[in-house]
């Protein structure tokens, strides 16, 4: 069946593939920096199903630097149902001309069964920058703070600044549901973070005839909207923040259409790292040692022992000074900690 020319994204982008352009987008994309001064690399985690393309994105990225097919990333061309990504290794993009600053952070990638593939904690301490490159996932454990692996207390320069999932556009339709739902419980934990996420939807020349015939057509193929669309719907991100685009498989030399759909792409995961970064200076809130455990005095209040009533609680990260061992129902307590007020909301009983 004939691949339908819809122009759906007219308004949006219009392709301008000649060599000048092509250029002077790769010349800009050189030129980037963080915004941050702290920050001297720009770190951008890729995740997603296996098989759909993680380190061929990847090895794309870095011949269209490079002016030539560069595979850096170790891509398995058997089908053995399993991820072949093992360790957490990040790639440095590289120009002919120099280092960029800019990371991409290749993962075990997800799959449906429970204790498969990356644990989708795993995949979060990664982008908060617990996790040091090298690891070896471990699918039926997610890593320990005990582990050597863990960074406790992660620099901003440590984190992910953007969240990359790869989705595989010819199977998209038959993604299993367990797969989906680890990737929106991933969503979910890092929702309040203001993590930017983007899908790069990959081989996108096998779904519509037209587009692997002149790969042009890409923004004018009424299957490949339907097919945004479709993964809009079940990943619940916006058109905005989807790419179609194809890696290198086979070819030997690069091409100037598929060098630049995967720039673009790229160009919009910085710009939203970018004001990711300006947000924030972290992710995580930094830890205060328990063993010190502040001595708090409070003045009276329902339940307490009295005025000037001294309690001791243990600071744990991820939560708002929480762990007051002081009622067995959820009760408000102020008080001054190193000079500011303080509000307790939450009580743990022990």
């Amino acid at each position: 069946m004939e691949c339908q020319k819809d122009e759906f994204q007219n308004g949006r982008y219009k392709l301008k593939t000649s060599g000048r352009d092509l250029q002077n987008l790769k010349s800009k994309l050189e030129n980037v920096t963080p915004s941050r001064p702290e920050v001297k690399q720009i770190q951008v985690l890729i995740a997603g199903q296996i098989g759909a393309g993680k380190s061929s994105f990847i090895n794309t990225i870095c011949s269209t630097f490079k002016g030539r097919i560069v595979s850096r990333a170790q891509v398995n061309s058997a089908d053995v149902g399993h991820s072949f990504t093992q360790n957490l290794k990040g790639f440095t993009i590289r120009s002919q001309k120099k280092e960029l600053p800019i990371v991409l952070k290749d993962i075990m990638g997800l799959e449906p069964e429970k204790l498969a593939g990356a644990q989708p904690d795993d995949i979060i301490s990664t982008l908060y920058g617990h996790v040091k490159d090298g690891y070896e996932f471990d699918p039926k454990h997610a890593l320990s703070s005990e582990n050597q692996h863990y960074t406790k207390d992660p620099s901003l320069s440590d984190q992910c600044f953007c969240l990359v999932y790869i989705i595989d556009a010819n199977t998209l339709e038959f993604v299993n549901d367990k797969v989906l739902e680890k990737m929106n419980d991933i969503r979910n934990k890092i929702r309040s973070k203001g993590i930017p996420q983007v899908i790069v939807m990959t081989k996108v020349d096998e779904v519509c005839p037209l587009v692997n015939k002149d790969l042009n057509f890409v923004y004018r193929s009424k299957k490949i909207k339907e097919k945004m669309e479709l993964c809009s719907a079940k990943m619940g991100l916006p058109l905005m923040n989807i790419f179609p685009v194809k890696n290198y498989h086979i070819e030997v030399e690069t091409n100037d259409v598929v060098d630049y759909l995967q720039l673009m792409a790229l160009q919009q995961i910085l710009n939203l790292a970018d004001d990711r970064m300006l947000d924030d200076t972290a992710y995580t809130e930094k830890n205060i040692n328990p063993s010190s455990k502040p001595v708090i005095p409070f003045s009276g209040s329902p339940g307490s022992a009295g005025p000037n009533h001294q309690r001791t609680f243990e600071v744990k990260q991820g939560y708002n000074w929480d762990g007051l061992p002081i009622q067995h129902r959820q009760t408000t307590y102020r008080c001054t900690l190193f000079g500011e007020e303080k509000r307790f909301l939450k009580v743990v009983n022990q």
